[in-house]
């Protein structure tokens, strides 16, 4: 049996040996890589994690912009799209069997 190893990263080992440059901007724009900031509330005491979530987003979306919320349970990540909606806000439901074409149409919105 043969056991095959790859290793890959971004960090190199020595600045010296880099013979280009390509920041984070351009990747941004050219859609390598996505430029997001993560905010992570923890809500204790609260009895649906999930409507907490759209009360947080609700009241901050508009100074937020583009807003991307994470449950651990699809379940949960599609009651939250479907609450954002019925508030006005639009909100889409992504999981492992949205295709990449539904995910690009996603963020062009």
């Amino acid at each position: 049996v043969t056991s095959l190893s790859l290793e890959l990263t971004a960090t190199f080992h020595s600045q010296m040996e880099i013979d280009f440059q390509y920041n984070l901007g351009q990747a941004v724009v050219e859609g390598y890589v996505c430029d997001f900031l993560l905010t992570l509330a923890l809500h204790s005491g609260v009895t649906s994690k999930t409507s907490a979530a759209v009360e947080l987003v609700q009241k901050n979306h508009e100074e937020w912009g583009p807003t991307m919320v994470v449950f651990n349970e699809i379940k949960s990540a599609r009651r939250c799209a479907e609450q954002l909606c019925r508030e006005g806000i639009p909100a889409e439901c992504v999981d492992s069997t949205t295709s990449g074409t539904s995910r690009r149409e996603v963020l062009a919105r």
